[in-house]
């Protein structure tokens, strides 16, 4: 069973700590350590070229690009001026649509916080700060609002914006279970943390609804969509091309989608909460995926207890090395 700590959140830097000054990694930072960075001197110069119409392939060592049928090193390729000015457009344009997916995504879920919050009396989330053990039992102390019935959903506009998750809220509500938006949880044996979208609670039972905002469609599987050129400008295509790539060990068998890694995003937030002597309901991890001019699709998820563990024991034993490296024989940092 874990223990009970006051933890802190800096949203600017993205830190977790708790009062004795330990950091606790955040979960998504935690997932990320297994997947293959992105490589962004390749790729840059690769779609560059590619928008500049040249006739271009990768490799799988990605220290060469074939261009118009020749290898060409990646050093030959950036000892191009022209080559490297024309990379520097095409980051700039991947910082701006990253940009604009990050606000798009982060005012949806600034709204369905606010939403949660405000039918809760709780507009600054106060009641979000920590989990507690046996949450249920230690309710009327802890100073957290149980949001009761259809009427307190009501005070927000929610049934009017996103009405099916309007529904599916209410449906909770109905079942007698309690609502909390972006609550923290943490694990201190394993020095993790995070926020949960939507825990919801009955009794020592739980499940997990989470929101997500990619514009394209949640596959669980590796691949990417074929860029077609349409007026001299390159654009996503519906077509699927399959291409194979896996994390890194020791989830070496888990594909490197977006499906993938939410899965073992919210199977990380359930483990976590089993540590605290909660049980997961049958089917119990779900996600909302909110796409502009769409219906939000509600998506099963399916809990990978035994990949999350392995991950968070390998988390675990490589920090553990990491701090002893940290320290003289004398045992100071």
């Amino acid at each position: 069973m874990e223990r009970q700590v006051k933890l802190n959140f800096e949203p600017n830097k993205h830190v977790y700590s708790d009062e004795t000054g330990k950091i606790y990694t955040s979960v998504t930072t935690v997932i990320g350590k297994y997947k293959e960075p992105f490589n962004r001197r390749y790729w840059g110069m690769y779609t560059a070229l590619r928008d500049s119409g040249f006739k271009v392939r990768p490799t799988n060592d990605k220290k060469c690009i074939v261009v118009n049928g020749k290898y060409r090193t990646l050093d030959s390729l950036y000892s191009n001026p022209i080559n490297t000015h024309e990379v520097g457009i095409m980051l700039d344009k991947w910082k701006v649509l990253t940009e604009a997916a990050c606000e798009r995504g982060n005012n949806t879920h600034d709204y369905l916080e606010n939403s949660i919050n405000k039918s809760k009396d709780d507009d600054d989330g106060s009641s979000n700060t920590q989990i507690e053990p046996q949450l249920a039992k230690t309710m009327q102390g802890a100073g957290l609002v149980k949001l009761r019935t259809k009427h307190d959903l009501d005070i927000t506009n929610l049934e009017e914006v996103f009405p099916v998750i309007y529904k599916r809220l209410l449906d909770y509500i109905n079942a007698g279970c309690i609502l909390y938006a972006e609550k923290k949880v943490y694990t201190v044996q394993y020095g993790i943390a995070g926020m949960i979208d939507v825990l919801i609670v009955k009794g020592n039972q739980f499940a997990i609804l989470d929101w997500k905002t990619n514009k394209d469609e949640m596959l669980f599987k590796s691949g990417y969509y074929k860029k077609v050129k349409i007026n001299n400008e390159w654009i996503k295509s519906t077509n699927w091309i399959d291409r194979k790539s896996y994390l890194l060990p020791p989830l070496t068998d888990i594909e490197d989608c977006k499906g993938m890694i939410y899965s073992l995003q919210l199977s990380l937030y359930a483990f976590i909460m089993e540590l605290w002597g909660y049980t997961l309901v049958p089917d119990g991890l779900e996600i909302f995926h909110i796409r502009p001019n769409l219906t939000p699709k509600l998506i099963k998820i399916r809990y990978l207890k035994n990949k999350v563990k392995a991950l968070v024991t390998h988390h675990k034993k490589i920090k553990t090395q990491n701090k002893k490296q940290t320290t003289n024989l004398f045992g100071i940092k």
